[in-house]
């Protein structure tokens, strides 16, 4: 088989993807994997399939999806994406900026809406968990002094409790 062997550290540079991803690829036989005698895990590679990697980040499986949080961004966000742009050519294109534009602002304000209600949401569990704690701590109390009368009443003799 052509290609060359890398370490994983080597070939997650080269691609640009992660090295549990490549360790994933070889456990589904996408990529081969090769133990070498000092034990370490190397991938083969050709020079296509790094090309191809490090084009798209995935491969030639699917569209690149990033994992990272989403950021604040500025309310004129959209705009300053047009500004940055090249001008227009013909009225088509200019409508499909100012598409792109009002779709951008639209999920802006969706991720903000978004943010607010999960927020929410987290600040009414936060006071069910408080009140849970509450209600917990109540009913331990209430252990504690069913516990010590029944301790209590277990230290008097026998007799005595028999004569209840």
């Amino acid at each position: 088989m052509d290609g060359k062997l890398y370490l994983l550290t080597e070939a997650a540079e080269l691609t640009g993807i992660t090295v549990e991803a490549l360790r994933q690829r070889i456990k589904r036989r996408k990529f081969q994997g090769v133990r070498g005698n000092d034990g370490r895990l190397r991938v083969r590679l050709s020079s296509a399939e790094i090309g191809t990697l490090a084009a798209t980040g995935r491969g030639s499986t699917g569209p690149v999806i990033t994992t990272e949080p989403p950021t604040e961004q500025p309310a004129n966000h959209a705009m300053t994406v047009l500004t940055n742009r090249p001008v227009a050519t013909d009225a088509s294109e200019a409508r499909h900026l100012a598409e792109i534009g009002r779709l951008q602002a639209q999920h802006t304000a969706e991720i903000g809406r978004l943010i607010d209600q999960v927020t929410a949401e987290r600040g009414l569990w936060l006071e069910r968990i408080d009140a849970a704690e509450i209600r917990a701590e109540k009913v331990e109390a209430k252990l504690d002094m069913v516990l010590n009368e029944l301790l209590a009443d277990r230290r008097r003799p026998w007799w005595a409790r028999w004569r209840r």
